[in-house]
């Protein structure tokens, strides 16, 4: 692999996240079913579902299992950014 290869996939990119995003993240990187992190946050299930598969296409992933592998890989690799409202 020629590491000079400027890097194209989407899943390498650097993305920032709302602390909503992040508690949903953490949620799920802890195994918690949906249900159970809409139930914590005290909001609805579909909001938690929606901002979750809106996460799946922000870091190009399609299942549980890839979402968490890429947010382990981009928490050792301090690449997991906040979003900070102006």
């Amino acid at each position: 692999m020629n590491m000079d290869t400027p890097k194209t996939d989407k899943t390498d990119e650097t993305c920032e996240f709302t602390e909503q995003e992040f508690q949903f993240i953490f949620g799920i990187c802890w195994g918690l079913p949906l249900v159970e992190i809409a139930e914590q946050c005290k909001i609805d299930h579909s909001i938690v579902m929606n901002t979750v598969l809106g996460i799946y296409r922000k870091v190009g992933v399609s299942t549980r299992l890839e979402f968490v592998h890429h947010f382990v890989r981009a928490a050792l690799n301090n690449e997991l950014r906040r979003h900070h409202d102006a």
